[in-house]
């Protein structure tokens, strides 16, 4: 393989990561150790590519100016940077204060060791988020501590109680954990993964006081909203926890309890509970401030539709517009000025400026099938609003056919088909058909399988109260 790893590895790296591996660098005391970091800062800040001749050519003259090019001590140069690299990726800062207690008991310093043990619980506990990882050192803390007072003396408890609480408070963790990822995978597809132990862990925690363990607590009521969901007093519980112990909790606990958050209140949402719309707002706007759906600093193009489409339906506009603004550019480049169109289209049909949405959605087409049908939705509903009827039956024909070619859409194409069934029929309504709209509106109503179920039902409403009788 002629490429080489650095540069996909560097890549992963954020600025303080960056920052943090110089400093690194310099504090291993390697010899030459200015040429690594010299040729770190050429590969971030000039994007250099050590693939391309002409960059390797440029790294080595910024880095040997007097010295010929010699590709073979360029590429020494690459791979010890690469195993430097994995080292400080692979480096385990927690682990450190482990070995040294260890290395104190293992040599009887007896002061130091009695010390060192304080202050390292003590900084574990005032600056470690309170999740597996916590508690796995704490258990390592407590490992030691024991196994020094057994060298003391030969009886006593030795905080054994201690020791076992922090054993079953990461046996919960862990099995509550994984337990609502199971529960998240059976939602989207089928499994026959089973959770072992898991109702004496649950028979215990009902009665536990988990206060002083609020991410244990966390997991435990993620659980219950999964399995329990129409008891919504689980559910307020649970955003009662999430907003007030965010702080505490690493980003991926975070982005677990979002995802379960934001996956109930579309389900009550969808059952015609608006309230939980609301709720899903806030949890997205809460997500946002927190960066729980970014990626290396990137946003899904798909979360970022979700978002404002529930911006949309809550009618803050001000939002969705700050919203395109500035978090359009988190987006991978080459989706940015279609889906930024797409949305900025979507916002203007709903400030009823349909000459400017049409601007916007017109040129617009997908690979994914499903944008591209709910762009082809949005073009619908334009040309109905702005009373261009031959137009819509025209786009109303090429949608049908669209949906037939396509068989990767599954289930949602009979939501689309509905849609245009609907569309069909109501630009071909009479005003003298009141009978038969309301019949129309019964039927929508009764309708579980039908994409912008609200406008089709406004839109007949509106043809209801202008019609007569027949």
């Amino acid at each position: 393989m002629r490429a080489y790893k650095i540069i996909n590895l560097l890549n992963t790296l954020s600025s303080n990561e960056i920052k943090e591996f110089h400093s690194w660098i310099e504090s291993q005391t390697i010899k030459n150790s200015p040429v690594f970091t010299k040729v770190v800062n050429l590969l971030i800040n000039l994007k250099l590519n050590p693939n391309s001749n002409d960059d390797k050519l440029k790294i080595y003259k910024n880095i040997f100016p007097e010295e010929d090019y010699n590709s073979q001590k360029l590429r020494l140069i690459f791979s010890r940077l690469t195993k430097m690299l994995y080292t400080f990726i692979g480096e385990d800062k927690a682990v450190k204060p482990v070995l040294i207690l260890k290395h104190l008991r293992k040599h009887h310093l007896t002061k130091l060791f009695e010390h060192q043990i304080e202050v390292e619980i003590k900084n574990l506990d005032n600056n470690f988020k309170f999740n597996e990882d916590f508690l796995s050192i704490k258990y390592q803390f407590l490992d030691e501590n024991y196994r020094f007072k057994t060298t003391k003396k030969r009886h006593g408890e030795f905080n054994m109680e201690l020791l076992e609480d922090n054993i079953n408070l990461e046996f919960y963790f862990k099995k509550l954990k994984h337990a609502c990822r199971i529960l998240s995978i059976k939602s989207i597809s089928k499994s026959s993964l089973n959770i072992k132990f898991l109702e004496g862990i649950l028979n215990e925690l009902a009665i536990l006081d988990l206060n002083d363990y609020p991410t244990v607590e966390l997991y435990y009521y993620n659980y219950l909203i999964q399995t329990e969901n129409e008891d919504e007093v689980h559910f307020y519980k649970f955003q009662e926890l999430l907003i007030r112990y965010n702080a505490q909790l690493n980003i991926d606990d975070l982005k677990d309890h979002f995802i379960t958050a934001i996956n109930y209140c579309i389900r009550k949402s969808n059952n015609g509970n608006d309230k939980f719309l609301e709720f899903l707002f806030e949890f997205y706007k809460k997500g946002i401030e927190l960066s729980v759906f970014l990626e290396q600093e990137k946003l899904s193009r798909f979360t970022y539709r979700n978002i404002i489409e529930v911006g949309l339906k809550n009618k803050d506009f001000a939002f969705v517009a700050e919203f395109i603004e500035n978090f359009t550019t988190r987006l991978e480049f080459k989706y940015q000025e279609s889906f930024s169109n797409l949305e900025k289209g979507r916002l203007a049909s709903k400030l009823l400026d349909f000459d400017m949405a049409w601007k916007y959605l017109a040129p617009l087409a997908f690979d994914d099938a499903i944008v591209d049908l709910a762009t082809r939705v949005e073009k619908i509903k334009i040309l109905y609003e702005t009373r261009n009827y031959e137009l819509m039956d025209y786009h109303l024909a090429n949608f049908d056919s669209f949906i037939n070619r396509k068989k990767n859409i599954g289930y949602q194409s009979e939501y689309y088909q509905h849609f245009s069934k609907y569309c069909k029929r109501l630009i071909k309504i009479e005003a003298s058909q009141k009978r038969k709209i309301k019949l129309i509106i019964d039927e929508i109503n009764s309708n579980s399988k039908l994409v912008e179920k609200k406008w089709l039902l406004e839109k007949y409403q509106n043809e209801y109260s202008t019609s007569k009788w027949n």
